[in-house]
């Protein structure tokens, strides 16, 4: 069976049986890190439950946004979305940034899941697994896994880019990540230099550590982020060799975390 979104063979395999045998849990999730194809592969699964063309059919529908809608939002999107199927034998409805609810809108689609419909299908989409336990466990979860190295290579040359092994090593496993960087010279060179500058912080002597550290402090937390994510991979490449550096990876997982409770961004670039 082909299938347009790259790698996830595994998943691919499970996916095909259900084809196969058109049988389908009513609820899905697709969880894993930003840049895996989680919704490109939610939407070529819809197309293959419907067999529609495109995204475009009446019995697909992506909620865009709706990780941030509140309760009322919530379950007038859910009720709006699980009519009849128009022509095909299921409506397959995706929802992106489940993570992203909060607890009552969560709770709204718990209750929808516990009673689900015979011709809805669900595709729930988080980048985190940080979710409600019940929610969970009304669905079939599939993990999507950062890429090594080779799979990323692979990529580059499925998509006749130049081979860059910084670049890739930069991207941290996302192939999203890595076409970007391709495509966005500029941004891609920001960030080769900005890892050289976050390693003279921890590396260097004082004035250099002083020096990148305030520079460092000045980004905005989206773009540290992005460093610090390329520094989680480059470190973890690193282990089998420079296995000391399992304190220094933990260390800056710590710091990559407290980025998102809006702590001190000095101080906490400080302590790495």
């Amino acid at each position: 069976m082909e299938w347009e979104t790259f790698g996830h063979k595994s998943l691919k395999s499970v996916l095909e049986r259900q084809l196969s045998d058109g049988k389908f849990n009513h609820a899905y999730l697709f969880v894993g890190p930003k840049g895996l194809g989680k919704q490109s592969l939610a939407i070529e699964f819809a197309r293959k439950i419907v067999k529609a063309q495109s995204l475009n059919d009446p019995d697909i529908l992506l909620l865009t946004g709706f990780g941030s809608m509140g309760v009322e939002l919530v379950r007038a999107a859910i009720n709006s979305a699980s009519g009849y199927p128009f022509s095909a034998s299921h409506r397959v409805v995706i929802l992106p940034e489940v993570d992203q609810l909060n607890d009552h809108a969560a709770n709204t689609l718990l209750k929808n899941l516990e009673e689900p419909s015979s011709h809805t299908i669900f595709i729930l989409l988080s980048d985190s697994q940080n979710l409600l336990q019940t929610l969970r466990s009304r669905c079939q979860i599939f993990i999507f896994n950062l890429f090594s190295n080779t799979d990323l290579e692979t990529f580059a040359k499925s998509q006749n880019l130049k081979l860059d092994r910084e670049l890739i090593e930069l991207a941290g496993g996302s192939p999203k990540t890595l076409q970007d960087l391709y495509q966005n010279t500029k941004i891609s060179g920001l960030l080769k230099d900005r890892v050289i500058l976050l390693e003279k912080a921890m590396l260097g002597d004082v004035t250099s550590k002083i020096s990148s550290i305030n520079t460092l402090a000045e980004l905005e937390t989206n773009e540290l982020n992005s460093l610090l994510t390329a520094l989680l991979w480059r470190l973890r490449l690193r282990l089998e060799n420079n296995p000391q550096d399992y304190l220094l990876l933990n260390k800056v997982l710590s710091v990559y975390k407290n980025l998102d409770l809006a702590l001190n961004k000095k101080l906490l670039i400080q302590s790495l």
